[in-house]
């Protein structure tokens, strides 16, 4: 039992680890729309930790608006890009969006002291 125990504790521990990509606490360069439903959101930092799929593009995040928390983060981000708020975003370490793009997974604003 306890060798059961230990190859499975070894085997998890060895299993590959997905990369996703974080941009924290930047600013927007730009959100561009893009075809079916694609809009990606542009920043002048490279995204930190990004998986192996990105590419060309490691200053930009894609997301889809069909659906409701993409049209969500659409808000969000193009209120946060108006305002000049910095964002945090964290990927979802895929590019099924858009080839070369990484997904986004959560966007997050910063709590602001006043």
């Amino acid at each position: 039992m306890k060798k059961l125990i230990l190859i499975s504790l070894m085997t998890w521990m060895m299993a590959p680890v997905a990369m996703a990509g974080s941009l924290s606490s930047t600013k927007i360069a730009s959100v561009l729309a893009g075809a079916s439903n694609l809009y990606y959101v542009n920043f002048a930092t490279a995204i930190a930790g990004p998986p192996s799929c990105v590419t060309t593009y490691n200053k930009r995040f894609v997301f889809n608006i069909s659906t409701a928390p993409g049209k969500a983060m659409l808000s969000t981000l193009l209120m946060a890009q108006s305002s000049g708020a910095p964002v945090s975003i964290s990927g979802n370490g895929a590019c099924a969006d858009a080839a070369g793009t990484e997904s986004i997974k959560y966007v997050t604003l910063p709590t602001v002291n006043r």
